[in-house]
């Protein structure tokens, strides 16, 4: 099995803005990882800046320079225009810095809207409202590891995530991860193919 990596880059900025100190995400380690561990990794995104577009279009570039070909993440309050750039030139780009803002929904749509024929990635989007009701082809997030934590105890459902305590850790993971693959299609998705469990981007 292959899969898509993520630079963790949010994770790093949470982390910062909890006062924690962290070491950088240096971007030429990170290609460097990908290149050594490319039987395993499929694909993977750019080393994107928090809030500023501008540098994660340089590392874009950068990381395209030494051979590689990453998919671009567009953050939501970055202006639309930007993302009219990207759409002319990537066939799956990466939606970011959504995450506990209150007008995603708003944006969201109206980049449905604008660009109905690209792939879009959630970058941490497990939401089930909006699972349902926007057509991403991909997403990702962490949301589903509440279901392991006893504090918790949550399971994803389409009526958002609710608390069993009831189920035991493993039924409650078992019950998040069957929600998030009934929502995943089969076969070909906006000219992008599904084969067996690997996904072929046409880069």
């Amino acid at each position: 099995m292959r899969c898509i990596l993520d630079c963790g880059s949010f994770t790093e900025w949470m982390a910062i803005q909890k006062g924690k100190n962290v070491k950088p995400i240096d971007l030429d380690e990170y290609i460097q990882f990908i290149k050594e561990n490319s039987d395993v990794i499929e694909h993977y995104f750019v080393k994107d800046e928090i809030g500023n577009h501008r540098k994660t279009m340089e590392n874009l570039r950068y990381m395209e320079t030494c051979g590689l070909t990453p998919i671009p993440v567009f953050h939501m309050s970055t202006n639309l225009a930007e993302l009219d750039k990207l759409v002319m030139e990537y066939p799956v780009i990466g939606i970011g810095g959504t995450v506990n803002q209150k007008n995603r929904e708003t944006f969201l749509t109206e980049v449905f809207l604008r660009y109905p024929k690209i792939a879009f990635h959630g970058l941490g989007i497990t939401k089930a409202e909006i699972l349902m009701n926007y057509p991403f082809y991909l997403v990702d997030s962490s949301a589903w590891l509440n279901s392991r934590r006893e504090d918790k105890a949550k399971v994803l459902t389409r009526n958002g995530q609710e608390k069993r305590t009831d189920l035991s850790v493993i039924e409650r993971v078992v019950q998040s991860i069957k929600f998030l693959s009934s929502l995943e299609l089969p076969k070909t998705f906006r000219g992008i193919n599904f084969i067996g469990e690997q996904i072929s981007f046409y880069f």
